[in-house]
């Protein structure tokens, strides 16, 4: 039961079964799981003796979830990089899902879908919910190691910083 109050009127918002629907005090109702809840509404003024009742009965119907499919900018990641995968409901829906790497020592994911590159290689990111499973392919490259093999002159004239390194190669 919740209440919001307005220039001497105050409402209040109950549910018969909190686990099937969720009312808020603004009167926001969300379904939460299928069966049957009795929404109570009552208005009471505090300068008079007005009082009013409402029901509304609501009955909450799973829709049943077609496919799930995994978006993501990126099939190549370097090592140490990080990209954002998002999964995708048809029919749109809000479900609770559970994100995995077929090769952790490649890749890594988190529970909000974010990837780490950890080594060369290839890797399959799954996003599952229920009986539902997609899966997005991804190549891990090499970081790139810094060297000029095309024997060009740094921008900076080849100045090194301290804590810096840099590769020197030449023909003798």
């Amino acid at each position: 039961e919740t209440t919001f109050s307005s220039d001497n009127v105050i409402y209040t918002f109950a549910s018969s079964d909190e686990k099937v629907v969720s009312v808020d005090k603004n009167g926001m109702v969300t379904a939460l799981k299928n069966g049957k809840a009795t929404i109570t509404i009552t208005v009471k003024t505090t300068n008079t003796d007005f009082e009013k009742t409402l029901t509304y009965d609501i009955t909450v119907e799973e829709i049943p979830l077609e496919s799930i499919e995994i978006k993501g900018d990126v099939t190549s990641l370097e090592e140490g990089k990080t990209t954002k995968l998002n999964v995708v409901f048809n029919p749109s829906s809000v479900a609770t899902f559970v994100w995995s790497s077929s090769d952790t020592k490649v890749a890594t994911v988190d529970a909000n879908g974010v990837v780490k590159a950890v080594k060369a290689g290839n890797v399959k990111i799954t996003a599952k919910v229920g009986d539902k499973t997609a899966e997005y392919a991804l190549k891990v490259t090499a970081k790139a190691n810094g060297t000029n093999n095309k024997n060009e002159k740094p921008a900076d004239g080849g100045a090194v910083k301290t804590g810096d390194s840099n590769h020197i190669s030449g023909f003798v």
